[in-house]
């Protein structure tokens, strides 16, 4: 037990590196501190807003008992969706395998401080998406005593079967990758479908609840024999039943027990399993060509990325989501569009609104805020050959750039088609996407060179939980939250595109502010990390 709680407090510090937060100054900390706490609390408001609307819609049909166990299905298969390949990197494919398994340490206490660890991750997550649900509920709709002792159950409950299936899915992956000499192809189009998945439901959400509403009972027949273990979620809240609340409680911790035993029984084979190779090569002499050392940086900078399907579509969801959008609007009436846009609550036009996209998709989609810290101890090898430091900065800036761009652009033209913008309002959003794809690049380096995470067991820990990429998500998402924020109350004053401009010069500004750091503090900064 003492060596299970040991490898929980190893895996726990390795992720948040709490010794470094100490050495962090009392101001960095306040301002970090202040980033978070907008960030977690813009989410929270709008997850209460969700819920709001969610509450409004059902009364009039008197379903609205049934919300919360639609939320904790919905919550469970984000949470499932989100762990897939998260537990195939810590379970089944963590660079330390054979490093633990070699110390006297039983099998047992690694598996389950791996399951654990996920399991806890999960666990925060659904707290913080359905803890505020559950307060807006109770609020609005009047709860009692009842609700809130199985409110508490849902809540505990809620990451465990999702965390199994995501396990058991995250070993046929990590098998079926290991298998065959496409591995990576076979990640990515995996996760690929899991993303078309995820477009599809959440694009015919109203037609799916129309069809629930009215195939009601149907519906909960099936969930009965198909899913009991929701279906008994629907129980409690829809009738106040403890024996379903003993029995959700005894499934799910049932389950999880099976789960640990028969995967601890093989956990040493699996493992063994997934570190067969397949390997097939067929070698040919061929004459050496001469590349350029920057062409070669470039190279390896994309076999690295490309080599981690984590890193690929943690970085690519939110240019594939948009990709997937332009293409769908060929098939999209546009008063449609414009319909869904002032539902939506946005006075705004369809140019303004594909500028916010762009925007919005440029700044979140950063490969260079994970590009110091994704080499880990290969890092002294980078830094030791003949080429400049600051030819590695660039490079890894260039390709963020590059890889973002291309799709960014084909975009821009499906949108400049299908809502027939002009010549010059095409190129203003090109120049648009230009300007912040190059501010949002260099800023991802120079948060990274700042607080890079070198340590890392895994890409997954570098990838979704290292503070420069914490850091190089949220703020920029802060930043376009309170500018749009602000500009209602202002919009008496000034229009809509001179404020976009006002913007954008500001952008420009900091791009030649960051050049200028990059081409003085950068290379000194790389140097000095070990």
């Amino acid at each position: 037990m003492n060596k299970l709680f040991e490898l929980l407090k190893f895996k726990i510090k390795s992720t948040i590196n709490l010794e470094k937060i100490k050495k962090m100054k009392k101001i960095n900390l306040l301002f970090f501190g202040f980033i978070f706490l907008y960030f977690g609390f813009s989410l929270i408001f709008s997850i209460t807003m969700i819920t709001d609307g969610a509450i409004n819609a059902t009364k009039e049909y008197g379903l609205t008992f049934y919300l919360i166990p639609l939320f904790f299905v919905m919550i469970s298969f984000f949470l499932f969706q989100l762990s897939i390949f998260n537990t195939k990197s810590i379970m089944y494919s963590a660079r330390d395998n054979d490093l633990l398994l070699s110390l006297p340490i039983p099998s047992k206490s690694i598996l389950m401080s791996r399951v654990l660890i996920t399991l806890l991750w999960n666990f925060l997550i659904s707290l913080f998406i359905m803890l505020p649900m559950l307060i807006t509920y109770a609020v609005r709709v009047g709860v009692s005593f009842d609700f809130v002792i199985m409110s508490l159950v849902t809540l505990i409950i809620l990451p465990i079967i999702p965390t199994i299936l995501a396990s058991i899915f995250g070993y046929l992956i990590a098998f079926l990758t290991t298998k065959s000499n496409a591995s990576k192809w076979i990640e990515y189009v995996l996760s690929l479908g899991m993303i078309l998945f995820f477009v599809l439901i959440f694009s015919n959400i109203e037609s799916i609840l129309m069809y629930v509403v009215n195939n009601f009972d149907k519906i909960e027949n099936f969930i009965k024999y198909g899913f009991y273990s929701i279906y008994l979620v629907i129980e409690m809240f829809s009738k106040s039943s403890y024996l379903s609340l003993i029995l959700c409680l005894i499934i799910n911790f049932g389950l999880f027990f099976i789960f640990l035993h028969a995967l601890n029984l093989n956990y040493k084979k699996l493992l063994s399993l997934l570190n067969e190779k397949k390997t097939k090569t067929k070698f040919q002499l061929k004459k050496l060509k001469h590349t350029q050392a920057k062409q070669i940086l470039f190279f390896k900078e994309a076999k690295r990325y490309f080599s981690s399907p984590i890193y690929v579509f943690n970085t690519l969801f939110g240019v594939i989501i948009m990709l997937i959008g332009s293409l769908a609007v060929f098939f999209t009436d546009k008063k449609d569009i414009i319909n869904l846009i002032k539902e939506g609550g946005l006075n705004l036009n369809l140019f303004s609104v594909v500028i916010l996209m762009v925007t919005f998709i440029a700044f979140l989609s950063n490969t260079s805020c994970a590009s110091i810290s994704i080499e880990g101890k290969n890092l002294w090898i980078l830094k030791s050959l003949p080429i400049k430091l600051k030819s590695i900065i660039v490079t890894k800036v260039m390709f963020n750039f590059i890889v973002m761009i291309i799709p960014i652009i084909i975009s821009i033209f499906a949108f400049s088609f299908v809502f027939g913008f002009s010549m010059i309002e095409m190129l203003f959003l090109i120049l648009v996407a230009i300007i912040s794809l190059g501010c949002s690049s260099m800023f991802g380096i120079i948060i990274n060179l700042k607080f890079p995470k070198l340590d890392a067991i895994d890409d997954t820990v570098v990838v979704k939980r290292s503070l420069s990429v914490i850091i190089a998500t949220v703020l920029p998402l802060i930043l376009i939250m309170t500018l749009g924020t602000i500009y209602p109350f202002i919009e008496k004053y000034i229009s809509l595109n001179n404020y976009l401009i006002i913007l954008f010069s500001i952008v420009f500004v900091l791009n030649i502010v960051q050049i200028i750091i990059i081409n003085t503090w950068a290379p000194k900064r790389l140097q000095e990390i070990n």
